[in-house]
């Protein structure tokens, strides 16, 4: 079974320990800036504010009476996910919920990782990279989870336009990491698959 390099390894645990500390640090700072209230017997009892960083576009109406619509907007608001992604499994019995996270993180980071240290090696560093990043991600909610009992969420971002309207959930540094770890996983396999079929044609 081959394995990364000593030197890879220490590259890879450096990114990894980064994105962690990068992920903790605007956590704490949320708190620290946008939390304005908090019942300490009672995570779900909170109150937080909101920052707005910038808003692009604005409604209007045009000459004919239609109605023109189309903006962005960023903003820091401190939010508390005591679920998973989009809100999922928030309402289960906390110490139940509470393992299951703890229990599927671990799990899911413990396989990531043997893949990474194995399989992956023999496609690129681009994936490796992914792969790292997607595990930073989930071991900074680990941590928030195991630390608070929920996940802090800050980032707020917003579009719509006549057709089209995205309105993500607020997410935090951590999503970030996973969801770019995911895409060039994924860009790594397609690229790396589509080689080894040209290859197998020639």
């Amino acid at each position: 079974m081959k394995f990364i390099e000593r030197k890879s390894l220490l590259f890879f645990f450096l990114i990894a320990i980064s994105a962690l500390i990068l992920d903790q640090s605007s956590k704490l700072a949320s708190t620290f800036y946008l939390l304005k209230h908090e019942e300490l017997d009672n995570s779900r009892i909170y109150q937080g504010s909101r920052y707005a960083v910038f808003t692009l576009g604005e409604d209007s109406q045009s000459d004919s009476g239609a109605q023109k619509s189309m903006a962005l907007s960023f903003q820091f608001n401190y939010v508390r996910n005591h679920g998973a992604a989009y809100g999922l499994l928030r309402n289960l019995p906390e110490n139940i919920r509470l393992q299951v996270f703890h229990v599927g993180t671990l799990l899911g980071c413990a396989a990531f990782t043997l893949l990474g240290l194995t399989t992956l090696i023999n496609i690129n560093g681009r994936a490796r990279f992914g792969l790292i990043l997607m595990v930073s991600g989930a071991l900074g909610n680990f941590l928030d989870r195991l630390r608070l009992g929920y996940v802090v969420d800050m980032l707020d971002l917003k579009f719509h336009n006549n057709q089209f309207r995205f309105y993500p959930p607020v997410f935090n540094v951590a999503d970030i990491f996973v969801v770019v770890g995911l895409i060039l996983l994924i860009f790594s396999i397609v690229i790396e698959t589509k080689s080894v079929e040209k290859e197998s044609f020639e």
